[in-house]
């Protein structure tokens, strides 16, 4: 037997935390007490704004990363494929 058990509010008997309604007597196990949140909602606001500036930071990161590694291919490539040209067709040297 768990060591965890709900007790009824009515008859007192122990039951266990899968069951809805007293076994004894039938009483309902479910209570409308109010649950209080995890996070308070000034709380959730400051962490929701926390994990955007976050991701923001981060994408504007990636987005630079692969910017500058894109420009350095393509400046490479541009200088690659002029040598290749001009070594090909030498009348087009400047």
């Amino acid at each position: 037997m768990s060591s965890l058990m709900l007790v009824c509010s009515v008859c007192g008997a122990a039951n266990g935390l899968s069951m809805l309604r007293c076994a004894p007597c039938g009483e309902s196990l479910v209570t409308d007490m109010p649950v209080e949140p995890l996070y308070k909602p000034e709380r959730l606001k400051k962490l929701q704004r926390r994990v955007m500036l976050k991701y923001a930071v981060g994408g504007v990161t990636v987005l630079s990363v692969l910017g500058g590694a894109g420009y350095l291919i393509y400046e490479r490539g541009v200088k690659s494929f002029s040598t290749l040209h001009t070594i090909a067709n030498p009348r087009y040297v400047t």
